[in-house]
């Protein structure tokens, strides 16, 4: 960038601050990074394409937010579709949240349910393995006992 160009930005005020730069950076990554986890997503379940949309908008965002570049027509719109897509998310978040929560009692208690008739079939058949061992320690201390005796004579 020549020294013209430097001077026309901090007339203007789009020079970015070090603040700005750095943020940023970490949106620029942040979208990278999202983008990079939706390529395996679209041959694999999952929002796959969502992933690499919502990605490469908040790469951009940052890249502009970094230079200090304003938005074109066609990333001003992006930017708007993905605030009214982030109130959908926050919204569905919440109804998802509240269903969690309404059904949380029940799921514990089938939860407690199952724990309780495991550990009780889990005890039973310890019980029995046990006895099994108690019997078996039983004979080998009477074939012991014999065979001390059998000795002794």
């Amino acid at each position: 960038m020549d020294n013209e160009a430097i001077h026309d930005d901090e007339e203007r005020g789009k020079v970015p601050s070090t603040a700005e730069k750095v943020a940023g950076g970490i949106e620029m990554a942040a979208g990278v990074a999202i983008a990079a986890a939706g390529v395996p997503m679209m041959v694999l379940p999952g929002p796959g394409a969502a992933a690499l949309l919502g990605g490469a908008a908040l790469a951009s965002k940052g890249q502009r937010r970094y230079s200090g570049r304003e938005a074109t027509a066609v990333e001003e719109k992006l930017d708007q579709a993905s605030v009214k897509a982030a109130e959908v998310a926050k919204r569905e978040g919440a109804k998802a949240a509240k269903a969690v929560a309404r059904n949380a009692p029940k799921v514990a208690a089938a939860t407690a349910k199952v724990a309780v008739k495991g550990g009780a079939a889990a005890a039973k058949a310890g019980g029995r393995l046990a006895g099994k061992g108690l019997d078996a320690a039983a004979v080998a201390y009477l074939r012991y006992r014999e065979q001390k005796r059998g000795d002794a004579l």
